[in-house]
């Protein structure tokens, strides 16, 4: 198996059973994709679970969950022996999972991991574009699962999905390589059209169980998309307009119409009256959104200071 620099994993054997000790880099690195889609991304939700389960007398369970709008990745140790048991990670444009219950271990009964990200953007500009989406497993990778999905947000059509339950259900084209670890890899290639203005949902989803004596990891990343570099304000605009119409929040229309008023501004060049209307959006959100939903409103003002701190750039001091 073929991997590029920073990436490398470490298998040390010992004892009656196997100790997997399998080491990533804090992102993992792959092959290098050029001439990706410029993306404008709107919201961005990262998770994680896991899970261990004992046999032990007098032992609890343990389980932990993650979210946030940043990438995360999180991992449970077992409290004797120091390894990981379980291990998630939720990044942009790609998740992870690794399970490992010790063979060695008596009262060891399972471990789960599970990595969840969805990617809500617009496209820069009108393209079709061929995305790769590469799979990879190691070890007893077939107690694993998960989905690739993409979908236009406003129809609610599926433009492209991928599934796996195993190493024989779902339709990922899995090729295996008996002579390292009983790896396998996929990759596949969707042509998709993007269009400018429109709303996509990118999802990412694995998912690994270990029970004894076995171990396993699985990862998927997808190339080809790329992040716009310098959002201008009407793109870092688009990202306040998602929230409000894809929130449940009250008075949305009253904030629908200051966001309005805020890109008519922007188009006539009048950027000062623009960053005045963000300025009375940040006010309305901070009486309206702020007592029922304090999380989304803590977004709404963040973004809405990056609105204004565009437009100050563009045009001094607004």
């Amino acid at each position: 198996m073929k991997t590029s620099k920073g990436f490398y994993h470490l298998i040390k054997f010992g004892g009656r059973g196997a100790t997997l000790l399998f080491l990533l880099t804090s992102s993992l690195v792959w092959n290098a994709h050029s001439g990706s889609c410029v993306i404008n991304v709107l919201r961005a939700e990262y998770s994680t679970d896991l899970s261990t389960t004992s046999f032990a007398p007098g032992t609890n369970d343990t389980s932990r969950s993650l979210s946030s709008r940043e990438p995360i990745s999180d991992s449970l140790i077992h409290p004797v022996l120091g390894v990981v048991e379980a291990e998630a990670t939720a990044g942009f444009l790609e998740v992870s999972a690794f399970t490992a219950a010790e063979g060695f271990d008596p009262f060891r009964a399972s471990a789960e991991a599970v990595a969840d990200v969805q990617i809500y953007f617009t496209p820069v500009h009108s393209q079709t574009k061929t995305l790769e989406i590469q799979l990879f497993g190691w070890l007893h990778w077939w107690y694993s699962g998960g989905f690739i999905t993409l979908s236009e947000v406003s129809s609610g059509q599926e433009l492209w999905g991928y599934e796996w339950h195993g190493a024989s259900s779902g339709n990922v084209p899995w090729v295996f390589d008996f002579d390292v670890d009983t790896s396998a890899t996929a990759t596949l290639t969707p042509s998709t059209q993007l269009e400018a203005g429109k709303i996509y949902c990118l999802k990412l989803h694995c998912w690994t169980i270990s029970n004894p004596p076995d171990s396993e990891r699985v990862a998927v990343r997808v190339l080809g998309l790329a992040r716009v570099k310098a959002p201008t304000p009407l793109a870092l605009l688009q990202r306040l307009v998602f929230m409000v119409d894809y929130s449940d929040i009250r008075h949305s229309r009253s904030l629908q119409m200051i966001l309005q008023a805020a890109e008519a501004a922007i188009n006539r060049g009048n950027l000062k009256a623009a960053a005045n209307q963000i300025r009375a959006f940040k006010q309305k959100v901070n009486s309206q959104v702020a007592p029922c939903d304090p999380a989304l409103a803590q977004e709404m003002a963040k973004t809405s200071q990056l609105v204004i701190d565009a437009l100050k750039g563009k045009a001094g001091k607004p």
